[in-house]
């Protein structure tokens, strides 16, 4: 009975610092994979109603997720000591790179939420080729002659070494 009252006390006397900071009462997600989802956890008790922003300063466009406006959550176990709120991305073919959004409630007078990393998985395409050698002799290249050629990709990569592409030439 002691630790109850104890506990109510801290409630009643101070409602906002229990929950005042970002790390205090929210676990924010992992930076998740495009078109996989997580949730992130609120140590609150009651509603919440919860926003989720884009633009600005966040770089996911509002069909790269679940939006919420407003939306209202409850905890659903009692026994759980957490509200989830669940976050889904969305799967598409678009390159974005990494791209971020908020999710967040008000409570206590504050704002509450998370910014959350969208990992953009679209592998890199070729979108052109280009020679950018001649041949030594003439107009045709011969057997054995190096062609060297600058391949173009849709977004931008990483290349260790001196990596090598296999092409085939003429029928």
């Amino acid at each position: 009975m002691l630790a109850l009252l104890s506990a109510a006390a801290v409630s009643v006397v101070e409602p906002g610092r229990a929950y005042a900071g970002h790390d205090a009462g929210v676990i924010c997600p992992d930076p998740v994979t495009e078109g996989d989802s997580t949730r992130m956890g609120v140590h609150i008790s009651g509603w919440l109603d919860v926003w989720s922003h884009h633009g600005g300063d966040y770089t996911a466009s509002h069909d790269d997720f679940t939006r919420y406006e407003r939306t209202r959550f409850v905890r659903e176990d009692p026994t759980e000591s957490r509200t989830w709120i669940p976050i889904e991305t969305t799967e598409d073919t678009r390159l974005e790179h990494d791209e971020t959004f908020s999710v967040g409630f008000f409570a206590h007078g504050s704002w509450h939420g998370c910014v959350v990393t969208i990992v953009d998985d679209d592998q890199p395409r070729i979108i052109g080729v280009d020679f950018v050698s001649s041949p030594t002799e003439g107009f045709f290249y011969r057997a054995g002659d190096a062609i060297d050629v600058a391949v173009r990709l849709d977004q931008n990569v990483e290349v260790e070494g001196s990596p090598l592409e296999r092409a085939q030439i003429g029928g």
